[in-house]
């Protein structure tokens, strides 16, 4: 196969089975003996072996003495049984400027059937001559000059059409003379047009035997016995004779992994399953490595009984083929590898953009699930601003008048958000080379779009950002030296005029013991990571202050750090917050110390000779929950201390006195250490009026007073309980204990009495 300028770019090539051999050496053979009964056509290897020929002498070499020469000449040869052909040789010439195969086709014909017209014209010229023998006599003289010339013409005639050559038509007076003529040409143009077609057949099973470059086997199932052919012995590095011509040769060379799968199909061929037998499988190569092989096969010959008992087939190297599908598989799975764990977000896109594949990272970018996305198409997800530009060059892409493209485009989430991601696409070709699907990348370029967006806005904006933040941001060069100061950083720090401090290493303007931190949070941002620490430093006046700092790497285009920034934010009050929660936690500790000396001074108070469980259980929940109220009343004034007449009023209201119950005095700010005892106290009254006094019966009724009274440097709290309408007052039976910071009296008569409380 030639391309315009005559150059050689490929061989195509046909490989057919002996068995299709033999047929077209039969409608030869037939084709020509209806022309020129008789004929044999013979297939002659380089040696002179008969590979195609009459079946006794197929496969059995030929003397070199009953070959004609190899140059098409018709010659008269006396065969090994004793017969005598007349025969012409020539050797394949290949296809066009291509070399044959060393194969030969011989032609042959029995001189008697070739030259039978001649035997016939004898015979009759015999037969006709006896009585006109003496006429001839008497002729003789006469006519020898006119009938040697005729006969002359016929011997050379019949000469060349035995060697195959244009035949001269002989001329003369007679009608047999004619005769003959006209079957020498019939016979020329006859045998030359049969010769014409065997050379085309000959030219196109030649080629076809060279092109397929396969290794040929036929094996003698019976026996065992292989024949292979020297390429497929060259195939496996074997010279002829090297390799014992059976069945068991073959069968230790196949690798032992691929043994038992090539045998099963073999055996199903051999059962009739299969049509044919077809394997790939390695075989071992006498440089002791395995290659790959395709073997095809089919049993050409059954015995009455359908047994077979020969097969023929081929072998055909398919190393490299395997190398690539390996190749191939291994290329696939890197890119499985890299598909399923790229940065990236990437996309096969069929040629009708619909989405075939996606990976995890594209489904995080544009917020769907895989099975939500396959199937949709790009312009379902992408802004409605931007489907025109990336429609267009997917038609240029489609069109071959790109390679592949890159936009920014912006693509709209399930959420409804609206993304930027840079997208580059390329156009995948199948090994014909037309368009199979588009390979898809994105990238999240969001935040860069965003900063980018501010950066348009300008250095002014920028700059009147960062000078109307509260914190102090500093620009430093890769060593840590200050080239900018925002504005109110300058106040936070009490920098007069930045021109003093522009130069100076930062680290300069720190405490000793924070300059590890400082060097440490350098070093990392000028390796590209962002550093953050706090620190004590004084302002340049000394006022003492704590810093929140952050520095990161400033990036360059090619994305390496070119300078430092450094953000400090003030958290004194933070540290001053932190350090009043400290001792506001010692403060809580020590009062839940108090609390819990209280509860154990009630729960060994509430305790009485003689009370059985219930009454003990129910003084403590009493006490205890008096205890809770007061408690919340001082944890609604955060602990600062407690209204009195609040904390009267809900103590009281627990005993539900309503008309009966009368309060009177002024406002009295109590310290949290005196509610808790004055609020007890109240209970306890409460409790013994509710139970023994006034309270008792439905007439009693309770009075309440309370005022200050200033003594020198302190003022006294008097409270005045009064109870009406009770039952008689009597002495009590034992005495109880109050208080240790507190003074108790009773004043009784029959309608109530007055306490009287000082701390």
């Amino acid at each position: 196969m030639r391309d315009a300028a005559g150059q050689t770019v490929g061989v195509l090539g046909v490989h057919f089975s002996s068995k299709w051999a033999s047929t077209v050496e039969e409608s030869l053979r037939s084709s020509l003996q209806a022309e020129l009964a008789g004929a044999e056509v013979l297939i002659l290897s380089r040696d002179g072996t008969v590979l195609l020929g009459p079946p006794s002498e197929m496969g059995k070499p030929l003397a070199g003495s009953v070959l004609p020469p190899a140059n098409g000449a018709a010659q008269s040869i006396l065969s090994q049984d004793g017969r005598t052909f007349l025969s012409a040789m020539l050797p394949t010439r290949g296809y066009r400027s291509f070399h044959g195969l060393g194969w030969s086709v011989l032609v042959r014909l029995d001189e008697s059937v070739a030259l039978a017209p001649a035997a016939d014209l004898r015979r009759d010229v015999l037969a006709r001559g006896i009585p006109l023998s003496l006429v001839a006599a008497v002729l003789t003289f006469m006519l020898a000059d006119i009938l040697k010339r005729p006969l002359d013409q016929f011997r050379s005639a019949t000469a060349a059409l035995g060697r195959g050559e244009a035949v001269i038509r002989p001329s003369g007076l007679f009608d047999e003379l004619r005769q003959i003529g006209d079957a020498l040409d019939a016979a020329s143009a006859n045998l030359r047009e049969r010769e014409a077609r065997l050379n085309a057949e000959k030219s196109r099973l030649a080629f076809a035997l060279e092109g397929a470059n396969d290794g040929i086997w036929d094996w003698d199932i019976v026996s065992g016995n292989v024949w292979f052919s020297q390429r497929w012995l060259d195939m496996l590095g074997y010279r002829s004779g090297e390799l014992k011509e059976h069945f068991s040769s073959w069968e230790r060379l196949v690798h032992p992994e691929d043994k038992d799968a090539v045998l099963a199909a073999l055996d199903e061929h051999r059962r009739g399953v299969s049509p044919f037998y077809q394997a790939e499988h390695r075989l071992w190569h006498k440089e002791r490595r395995w290659i790959w092989v395709l073997t095809r096969g089919k049993i050409v010959e059954r015995d009455s009984s359908d047994r077979p008992l020969r097969a023929v087939g081929t072998h055909t190297d398919i190393t490299d083929r395997k190398g690539v599908e390996e190749a191939l598989a291994a290329s696939e799975a890197r890119f499985r590898t890299l598909f399923e764990r790229a940065p990236i977000g990437i996309a096969d896109v069929t040629l009708g953009c619909r989405f075939s594949a996606v990976n995890d990272q594209f489904c995080g970018i544009v917020g769907y699930d895989r099975s939500e996305l396959i199937g949709k198409t790009f312009q379902e997800i992408t802004h409605p601003d931007d489907v025109a530009a990336d429609t267009a060059q997917v038609r240029d892409l489609l069109a071959g008048r790109i390679p592949h493209y890159d936009l920014e485009k912006r693509y709209i989430r399930k959420d409804g958000r609206i993304i930027w991601a840079y997208l580059a696409v390329s156009l995948v070709r199948n090994e014909q080379g037309r368009p199979s699907y588009f390979l898809s990348s994105i990238k999240d370029c969001t935040a860069r779009k965003e900063v980018e967006h501010l950066l348009q806005v300008g250095e002014s904006f920028t700059r009147s950002v960062v000078e109307s933040s509260a914190d102090c941001i500093k620009v430093l060069d890769l060593e840590g030296r200050i080239q900018f100061i925002n504005g109110l950083g300058l106040c936070a720090m009490e920098i007069a005029e930045f021109d003093t401090v522009r130069g100076e290493f930062w680290a300069e303007f720190w405490p000793e013991a924070a300059r590890s931190d400082i060097d440490r949070a350098i070093a990392g941002a000028r390796s590209g990571s962002r550093e953050r620490f706090v620190a004590f430093c004084p302002t340049m006046k000394g006022t003492p202050k704590w810093w929140d700092v952050c520095v990161t790497p400033v990036l360059s285009a090619d994305g390496r750090p070119e300078r430092l920034l450094a953000i400090s934010r003030e958290i004194t009050g933070l540290k001053q917050a932190e350090e009043r929660l400290h001792l506001m936690m010692g403060e809580l500790n020590h009062r839940v110390k108090n609390l819990f000396a209280t509860v154990q001074a009630i729960m060994r108070l509430s305790g009485r000779a003689g009370d059985d469980v219930s009454a003990y259980k129910a003084r403590i929940l009493a006490r205890l929950t008096t205890l809770a109220r007061t408690n919340e009343i001082l944890f609604r004034a955060s602990w600062n201390g407690a209204n009195l007449p609040e904390l009267l009023t809900a103590e009281l209201e627990a005993f539900s006195l309503d008309e009966r119950l009368a309060l009177g005095g002024p406002s009295v700010a109590l310290q949290a250490a005196q509610a808790v005892p004055i609020s007890l106290i109240i209970h306890e009254l409460a409790t013994n009026a509710v139970k023994h006094g006034a309270l008792s019966v439905p007439e009693g009724t309770l009075a309440l007073a309370w005022r200050v009274e200033e003594c020198g440097l302190f003022r006294r709290l008097v409270l005045t309980w009064t109870e009406r309408n009770g039952p008689p007052v009597t002495p009590p039976e034992r005495r109880g204990s109050a208080p240790a910071s507190s003074k108790m009296g009773w004043h009784g008569n029959s309608g109530g009495g007055r306490a009287g409380l000082s701390t």
